[in-house]
């Protein structure tokens, strides 16, 4: 199928700022970079009307299947772009109450979130759909960062300093949020 780029407009960015905003951790601080702006947009079949575009609830547009295989080119493309680059999820449903923190890979927390993080050297499509697939949270937030994020920075209690959260907001290039009764993805890139 043949995707066309829909340029989403401030409807878009309000759609992704307001998503995240009710949101804690490293989402609610994404949401105050967003409000400085930058392009939204979605990766739609084509023919797709900019209208039925901003109908971010409501699906049939696409598979999850074609969204992932967009979003994992994608990703493998940003890090090829960008020697320091990683990618983070919040499972935004998700508390670290929730598990039991020993053979989690890649699982890292802050006080009330779980986060999974790929580091530059972990991007690939098969890491990535992995991941997806770890995801407690039916809503996808992921973002793609300007920061080098090495695990072995990382306390052996996996607990995510402030200061490590504050970085991979302050340098997200792109952000993804699953849409459209999560069969696709809107996205925030910095302008």
């Amino acid at each position: 199928m043949s995707l066309q780029h829909i340029n989403l407009g401030e409807e878009g960015l309000e759609f992704v700022v307001s998503s995240l905003r009710g949101e804690l951790g490293l989402c609610s601080k994404l949401s105050l970079q967003m409000e400085r702006g930058g392009d939204v947009f979605s990766l739609l079949p084509g023919g797709t009307s900019r209208a039925r575009a901003l109908q971010f609830g409501t699906g049939g547009l696409m598979s999850w299947r074609e969204t992932c295989a967009w979003f994992e080119r994608e990703l493998e493309q940003l890090s090829g772009r960008t020697a320091n680059g990683s990618v983070v999820f919040q499972d935004v449903w998700f508390t670290p109450q929730d598990l039991v923190r020993e053979g989690y890979d890649g699982v890292f927390f802050d006080r009330s979130c779980v986060y999974f993080v790929l580091g530059p050297d972990e991007i690939n499509a098969a890491a990535i759909s992995r991941t997806i697939l770890r995801l407690h949270s039916f809503k996808l937030v992921a973002a793609f960062c300007n920061f080098s994020f090495d695990a072995a920075d990382v306390p052996t209690t996996r607990i995510l300093d402030e200061a490590l959260i504050d970085g991979m907001a302050n340098n997200a290039q792109e952000v993804f949020l699953s849409a459209y009764d999560r069969e696709g993805l809107v996205v925030w890139r910095q302008a």
